[in-house]
């Protein structure tokens, strides 16, 4: 159960931080879309604060995820051993 959610924690969080890439893409490609927020430095700014927001996430979750995974499979009395799931978990981390 632990590496469903942390892989559920991983989704949601490249999820969030697409849609502010997607903002920030769209505030400066096309800046009259965003009509309600005349300062569009300080709309872009928001938008990139929270890109950074999710990757910080993404960091520190490749920090603990791993750890995790491990402890997982100690408590299964499967240390040593990487099933499907982990091993695909696991290398995904390799990329982070």
């Amino acid at each position: 159960m632990k590496i469903e959610i942390v892989k559920a924690a991983r989704a949601y969080f490249e999820g969030a931080k697409s849609k502010h890439v997607l903002n920030a893409l769209l505030i400066l490609e096309k800046p009259a879309a965003v009509a309600e927020h005349p300062d569009m430095i300080e709309t872009l700014e928001v938008e990139l604060g929270k890109v950074a927001h999710y990757n910080d996430m993404l960091d520190a979750l490749g920090e603990v995820a791993p750890r995790n995974v491990q402890q997982t499979l100690v408590e299964a009395g499967m240390d040593g051993v990487i099933g499907a799931l982990g091993q695909e978990f696991l290398d995904k981390d390799e990329g982070l």
